[in-house]
C-alpha cells in the first residue's frame, strides 16, 4: 500500500498545532511553504525575570528548529546555540528526533529550560545545563 506523503504530512502537522494551541495559550501557529514543502511555524514566549522571550518554531516533520526572535541574543558557542542563531535543545546521536516526540511534550518545554539556563549563563558567564557543544 503506498501512502500520500504530503496528505500524512498534513494531517501530522495539523496534530501537532492541535497539541500546541491545546495546552499552550502563549502559543500561536500558521503553516508557510517554502519550497513547496508545508512548514509549521508556531510563535511563542516565555516571560523570565521580568525579560520577555518571544521564539519561533519551525517544523516540517522531520528536525524542528527553534529561534530566539526577541531579545536579540548574539551567537555564542558557549551558550549552545548554532551560527545560524538556532538553539541547541538536545543531543541527537543521544536522543535522534522522531514521531515519538512532539513540539508541545519536548519542544516548548525545552525551549523554556534553555531560556533559564540561558539568564543563568548572564550572571555566570558559564553554561550550567550538563551538555555536549554543538559541533563538537
Amino acid at each position: 500500500m503506498r501512502y500520500n506523503t504530503k496528505i500524512l504530512n498534513y494531517f501530522f502537522l495539523a496534530n501537532e498545532r492541535r497539541m500546541l494551541l491545546h495546552y499552550y495559550d502563549f502559543i500561536t501557529c500558521h503553516y508557510r511553504y517554502p519550497k513547496g514543502k508545508r512548514t509549521l511555524i508556531c510563535n511563542g514566549y516565555y516571560d523570565q525575570l521580568g525579560v520577555r522571550y518571544e521564539y519561533e518554531i519551525q517544523y516540517d516533520g522531520t528536525i524542528p528548529s527553534v529561534y530566539i526572535t526577541n531579545p536579540v541574543i548574539p551567537y555564542s558557542f558557549d551558550c549552545h546555540m548554532f551560527s545560524d542563531g538556532k538553539l541547541c535543545l538536545y543531543y541527537s546521536p543521544e536522543e535522534p528526533w522522531g514521531y515519538d516526540k512532539h513540539l508541545y511534550s519536548h519542544i516548548v518545554p525545552w525551549v523554556h529550560e534553555w531560556i533559564l539556563y540561558y539568564e543563568m549563563y548572564k550572571l555566570s558567564g558559564k553554561w550550567e545545563h550538563p551538555a555536549v557543544h554543538p559541533g563538537s
